[in-house]
């Protein structure tokens, strides 16, 4: 006996496939009866809603037609870490990613549907809604902004929906985007260089790949300058000042301090920033501040700080352009599209 899900599932998948054009007309409910075998009251339940799940649109007497906007062209699923509240989460790009829904929104012309996924599963989180959207294929693609365990891609990849990953590692059944590290420490670098710096220090993210720090020291001996590894530290973020201080004082200890601090993540400039009025030393002045940073940003420190970064909106734009090749039959990208650096 047909149901009304049933006749929503094979319409749903046979308006994904264009079986009835991009807008076209869907046959009347006396039709739809007689295809499926089921009453005009089931097939009128399961037109309902299709149209509640805005795949199409009912225009009274001129009959139903394939929401040319429905959610399989529109709707793209960010998976974002859980919430602030619920866990520490102080990555400006995640709360930039907050700050500038509507904008987003504006400039991409897509419906960017936020669904905040705990990345160890100890809290509840949105991973099951967003599973069941992918299941009754109601998104156009997911981004999502940081390494994903193979769980998460799982209910994509099983119902042929296209994923962007931002991270430089290879994610199988997933295109990947990245920003380019080497280009900001490049840009960095030369920075140094113009304001007559002569030993810069690299206060990184522990996270970050270990290959971005060969490239440092790289481009700084191609920068002129004898880059040393007690200059050169990692640091987790969610320690704060207490352990940053310990950081800190290596790159001040001893006759030859550092004279510039390269920020390579910039929840660690706020402490930084503590750090120095602690000991005396006034940025711009007695130390010079460079640090990575994700335009666009309202957020002025006061203080001369350099910036140098990665625009939301490119990698947005990149990451949908991803997603597009993919939903074209394109394979997922095995090399990363890197964006470029920016300076404020």
């Amino acid at each position: 006996m047909i149901v009304a899900s049933d006749i929503v599932k094979q319409l749903r998948l046979d308006i994904i496939n264009q079986e009835f054009g991009l807008n076209g007309k869907l046959p009347t409910r006396e039709e739809f009866s007689r295809q499926y075998g089921a009453s005009k009251a089931t097939v009128q339940k399961a037109l309902a809603e299709l149209e509640a799940e805005g795949f199409i649109i009912s225009r009274g007497t001129l009959g139903t037609f394939v929401n040319p906007n429905s959610p399989n062209h529109t709707d793209i699923a960010l998976l974002l870490p859980v919430r602030e509240e619920q866990l520490t989460v102080r990555d400006e790009l995640f709360n930039l990613v907050n700050q500038e829904h509507r904008n987003l929104e504006k400039h991409t012309g897509k419906n960017l549907r936020y669904f905040y996924i705990d990345r160890e599963q100890r809290i509840q989180d949105d991973f099951e809604k967003v599973a069941e959207e992918a299941n009754r294929t109601r998104l156009s693609g997911v981004i999502l902004p940081f390494p994903p365990q193979s769980w998460m891609l799982e209910p994509f990849i099983r119902n042929n929906i296209p994923v962007a990953v931002l991270t430089d590692e290879n994610i199988s059944g997933a295109s990947t985007v990245w920003v380019d590290y080497s280009d900001f420490f490049k840009k960095a670098l030369l920075y140094c260089r113009r304001q007559n710096c002569r030993r810069p220090a690299l206060l990184a993210n522990f996270t970050l790949p270990y290959h971005h720090i060969e490239d440092y020291f790289r481009l700084g001996k191609e920068a002129g300058f004898e880059l040393e590894s007690r200059l050169v530290q990692g640091q987790s973020e969610v320690f704060g000042l207490p352990w940053l201080r310990h950081t800190l004082d290596s790159f001040f200890y001893g006759p030859e301090p550092a004279d510039t601090v390269i920020i390579g993540d910039e929840a660690f400039l706020p402490d930084t920033l503590k750090y120095l009025f602690e000991h005396d030393r006034i940025p711009g002045k007695d130390i010079q501040l460079i640090c990575e940073r994700t335009f666009p940003h309202d957020t002025c420190t006061g203080f001369p700080v350099k910036f140098i970064g990665f625009d939301l909106y490119e990698i947005i734009d990149t990451c949908l352009r991803a997603l597009e090749a993919l939903r074209a039959g394109g394979k997922p990208m095995k090399d990363f599209a890197l964006i470029a650096a920016i300076e404020s």
